[in-house]
């Protein structure tokens, strides 16, 4: 049974007949965290977008223990499922992505898996009860290692039926690639806004040169990791191309005030190879963007 207020269907919205006779046709794209699961399912080679949904942990706490995030988690999952029944449908593929606050890239010629939790313990707190894992990235190649609480893996692994997980921030990096080649290869800031967190990926013509993640309380936090890392690599903010997606509009005071220090903030309007049913036409795909990207994660 489902404690009362705890998973809040935030958003979800599906193309016109759409029901649990498509799962077996279509793929599923999760990424699930301790405060949101949001996915996305997709159909075809050419990923029409069949519905897309967001839902919230209202009685989550980040600040807690391990051992708290874990028994909350456990309530979340179980009412998403119940309050979503077709998310445990069958469908042909499945990828699920956690939203965690830990991982680092290790270039592959220093990669050595045996010692993957001596990578992420060098910048993260680690707690006993995780478990580290890697995602192989190929552009740039290396390796994404990250850390997720073992009992939440083996959760996502039971309910959903996968035996591999992905880090949210392989797909975002990998959106990003894709999205730059849109850009003739002009240099190009990334911003992944969620509530408090704020990722950071920064292209140009020789690929991939910084990801890193940063807690923020205010826009005024976000806007001033943008233009940090901007000049740290020689970027010139009034000629920046800044590309916002997550939990930002246009009309939102982050916007306003990031136009007041850098040539060319834009929201992210849609996400390559992604092709939204005439339903989801309207729907801001950038706050899906690392869900909508999974599919570039390999099975």
């Amino acid at each position: 049974m489902v404690i009362p207020g705890q998973t809040v269907v935030k958003y979800l919205r599906t193309c016109q007949g759409f029901g649990d006779a498509m799962a077996g046709s279509a793929s599923l794209c999760v990424v699930a965290g301790v405060e949101a699961i949001r996915f996305a399912v997709l159909e075809g080679d050419d990923n029409r977008c069949l519905a897309l949904g967001d839902l919230r942990n209202n009685t989550a706490a980040v600040s807690a223990g391990l051992n708290e995030q874990v028994r909350s988690f456990s309530t979340f999952l179980d009412g998403a499922c119940e309050a979503v029944p077709w998310l445990c449908g069958p469908f042909q593929r499945r990828w699920i992505a956690w939203e965690g606050m830990s991982s680092t890239l290790v270039p592959p010629s220093v990669m050595t898996p045996g010692e993957r939790w001596e990578y992420l313990s060098f910048g993260h707190r680690m707690e006993a009860g995780e478990t580290v894992l890697y995602d192989r990235l190929a552009v740039p190649d290396a390796f994404n290692i990250f850390s997720v609480p073992e009992r939440i893996r083996e959760m996502l692994a039971s309910r959903f039926g996968v035996a591999s997980l992905f880090h949210y921030s392989t797909p975002l990096i990998a959106g990003a690639v894709a999205d730059h080649h849109r850009h003739q290869g002009r240099q190009a800031l990334y911003a992944w806004l969620t509530e408090r967190v704020l990722d950071l990926v920064l292209i140009d013509r020789q690929g991939l040169r910084f990801h890193n993640r940063f807690s923020c309380s205010a826009p005024e936090d976000a806007i001033y990791y943008m233009i940090y890392v901007l000049q740290q690599f020689g970027v010139d903010p009034e000629q920046a191309r800044v590309i916002l997606a997550g939990q930002v509009t246009e009309s939102d005071r982050l916007v306003t005030l990031l136009g007041k220090y850098v040539g060319h903030p834009s929201v992210m309007n849609s996400v390559p190879d992604i092709r939204p049913c005439k339903e989801l036409a309207d729907v801001p795909v950038h706050a899906w963007f690392p869900v909508l990207n999974l599919f570039r994660c390999g099975s």
